[in-house]
């Protein structure tokens, strides 16, 4: 358990830094008003669109001398909006947001926009997780999901494969008490969603507001659905072998409510087409909890001297084959879904845990076809050295299995690849406005690496600018680093465009955007961009 804790850690620091804002799993990618813009009348409304399907939790406006105003936000799809209330003048206005995506991952930000002219621009921090916080995301998810397989795949398997079993008596007791801790468990990790939704505050895990936040997200249902079949698989136990055909039922109703609360939650599940994701996630999820499940009870059996562990072992072994080919199909089409590219392997952090995992998932297949084909048969005619060698094979299974569950909780930091790519279609814009010029800048796929612009320019009066000439220069916030120069050309769409854009850092952008009107007027506009990593 150690060795698990230390990889937990090491997770958690690996994707730390990318757990924030930047790598959040649902972002912004265009807004109305644009962010930064400058409108001649004040708009009615304001209208979000993110890179995927969210919940509102906080929309708030940040007039000019920093009354804030909270926001009445509905949601349709990727799209949330606000109607605004009359707005007092001219001035600089910023709206406040948070949302949550469909994974139950909050993020939040702010966009700004200009009636009549550009004031000064408050700056407001809409997402300060503490790394601590973020840790406690992964441990959480890890620790419900051990317990879940441990106990509810573990009474799953004692009761329905091995039910003859005497060996296997008691073994039920001690993952039915397993099962009965992912109660508490899933209330722990249903309560920091609701603080991580608020902002993420350790005080706030036992407050009102906390629940009540986490009740509006799909961590709900998927809480709900766990501690409920934790709930089931004891009492599934405590049936014991005079109730059979109770405890059946109870053990079969738990492992397919096990399996609902990963189909609830997460990105994966809520991807389309989602009737398939959602089928996939449970049918996948079902075959792990119940074969990681199998293993301390089978490896408990095995040590039993006094009974023939063989025909358990022939009975899962069979049951294995069909949960291999389960795990494997649907596994696969996830993968396809959910990456979009081979490159995303190597270029994604979700994409390097997926390749983890699945260096795990094939050393446990290897492992179980060593058993099947190898140890088992041995059985039959050997009693002591196959029986030890059985042993052995199952507790670097169990040891594997477990550390497949730690890289698979380090994708609740992680957007899938699915995800970023939705926003490299989107990309970032900016608006520049002074009383001479504006442009509309637009960036894809607005994250560190090669990038294209397009510019679209107008006069300060909102009417067209015939411009001869258009360069563009971006310098990073670090210290040190030259900025990024580079002319536009006029295409056939009306926009000034730069082709080859390479931004090497992630991180805040200048962006100055020289205008040559004549041979004697020459304008220049500043705005900002932030760059994805």
């Amino acid at each position: 358990m150690a060795r698990l804790a230390l990889l937990l850690a090491l997770l958690v620091l690996w994707l730390g830094p990318s757990s924030g804002a930047a790598w959040a799993h649902a972002q912004l990618i265009a807004s109305s008003p644009a962010d930064g813009a400058v409108v001649a009348t004040a708009p009615d409304a304001v209208r979000l669109t993110f890179n995927e399907p969210v919940a509102p939790v906080r929309l708030g406006l940040v007039g000019p001398d920093g009354t804030i105003v909270d926001l009445a936000a509905t949601a349709q799809d990727a799209t949330v909006a606000a109607a605004l209330p009359p707005l007092g003048g001219s001035g600089t206005y910023l709206v406040s947001w948070r949302v949550v995506s469909s994974d139950g991952h909050p993020v939040g930000g702010t966009v700004g926009f200009s009636i009549g002219a550009p004031g000064a621009r408050p700056t407001i921090d809409a997402d300060a997780r503490p790394a601590a916080f973020a840790a406690s995301q992964v441990a959480i998810r890890f620790l419900v999901t051990v317990l879940m397989t441990l106990g509810v795949g573990g009474a799953a398997f004692t009761i329905l494969t091995g039910r003859t079993a005497r060996s296997l008596a008691g073994m039920r007791r001690i993952v039915g008490i397993v099962a009965l801790a992912v109660v508490p468990a899933a209330g722990l990790g249903f309560a920091l969603q609701g603080a991580d939704v608020l902002g993420g505050s350790f005080g706030a895990v036992a407050t009102p507001a906390a629940w009540r936040a986490a009740l509006a997200t799909s961590v709900a249902p998927a809480a709900i659905l766990a501690a409920g079949s934790g709930l089931l698989a004891f009492l599934a136990t405590a049936a014991g072998p005079a109730r059979p055909a109770l405890a059946a039922l109870l053990a079969g109703l738990a492992w397919l409510v096990g399996a609902g609360s990963f189909a609830a939650t997460g990105h994966a599940a809520m991807a389309e087409p989602r009737p398939f994701m959602a089928l996939a996630v449970f049918v996948h999820a079902a075959a792990a909890v119940y074969w990681l499940g199998a293993l301390v009870p089978l490896g408990g059996a095995l040590a039993d001297r006094t009974a023939d562990p063989l025909p358990l072992v022939e009975r899962f072994s069979r049951t294995a084959v069909v949960l291999v080919a389960l795990l494997a199909a649907t596994g696969l089409g996830l993968a396809v879904v959910q990456m979009e590219g081979l490159g995303a392997f190597v270029e994604t952090p979700y994409g390097r845990l997926l390749a983890m995992k699945l260096v795990g998932v094939a050393a446990l297949l290897a492992i179980a076809a060593y058993n099947r084909q190898i140890l088992t048969p041995r059985l039959a005619t050997a009693r002591r050295s196959p029986r030890l060698a059985l042993i052995r094979s199952i507790r670097i299974e169990m040891v594997i299995g477990l550390a497949v569950l730690a890289i698979v909780a380090g994708w609740r930091l992680t957007p899938p690849p699915r995800a970023l790519h939705a926003a490299d279609r989107a990309g970032i814009s900016a608006h520049a406005h002074t009383a001479a010029a504006m442009a509309d800048v637009s960036v894809r796929p607005g994250r560190r690496g090669a990038n294209a612009a397009a510019i679209a320019l107008m006069t300060g009066d909102f009417g067209p600018l015939p411009a001869r000439e258009v360069a563009v220069s971006l310098r990073p916030d670090q210290a040190g680093i030259e900025p990024v120069r580079r002319q536009a050309r006029l295409a056939p769409d009306g926009r000034w465009h730069v082709e080859a854009l390479p931004l090497p850092l992630a991180g805040r952008w200048t962006a100055e955007i020289e205008i040559l009107i004549s041979d004697f007027e020459k304008t220049t506009l500043k705005t900002e961009l932030e760059i994805r990593p």
